[in-house]
């Protein structure tokens, strides 16, 4: 499931995204909207998205300013920009911040799933990544408490067969001695 914020002043434009992103993406995304900049940061600071559709030219906050400010405070939040407008400058501040897209208004349906599918992508593998990560640290973990296990049986001068009453809970991991 992606959690995706759609922030735009224009209601109509605001809904009509939010409704083909549900269209387009049954069942996978659950969606809110704001409709300006400033609501918008607020309720990024209060949960976990995911995706942030934004539109660039909005009253309290713009979208530059909201999708580098949201970005700072989580990097991970992945950031399309909309807009009606085709100046150069506004899309090179987008591409500098490391926006996955840039949209232009009047929004093609092709061109929207297109990059929202490119996005999500980027999303799992992250999602991904961040689970290898973790399987990985546990099993470090766990070969770091067998490596303590068969040292301190070595240590403790065991031979074969006398270690096999030696239990798991019998072993202090944080000192690596025997209870």
């Amino acid at each position: 499931m992606y959690r995706v914020l759609v922030v735009d002043d224009e209601k109509w434009i605001r809904r009509g995204v939010v409704n083909k992103i549900n269209a387009f993406f049954p069942g996978k995304c659950e969606v809110e909207s704001a409709p300006d900049g400033a609501a918008a940061l607020s309720l990024l600071r209060e949960r976990a998205f995911d995706l942030l559709v934004t539109d660039i030219r909005m009253p309290k906050l713009d979208g530059i300013e909201l999708a580098r400010t949201a970005r700072a405070e989580r990097a991970q939040l992945e950031c399309v920009i909309i807009s009606g407008y085709t100046d150069f400058v506004y899309a090179e501040q987008a591409l500098n911040m490391g926006v996955a897209g840039y949209i232009l208004k009047p929004i093609q349906d092709e061109q929207l799933t297109e990059t929202l599918q490119k996005v999500f992508s980027r999303i799992d593998d992250e999602r991904h990544r961040r689970r290898m990560d973790e399987d990985i640290a546990a099993l470090e973990e766990e070969s770091l408490k067998y490596e303590t296990y068969f040292k301190l049986i070595i240590a403790t001068g065991m031979r074969r067969g006398e270690c096999c009453g030696l239990q798991w809970g019998d072993i202090n991991w944080q000192e690596r001695s025997i209870h």
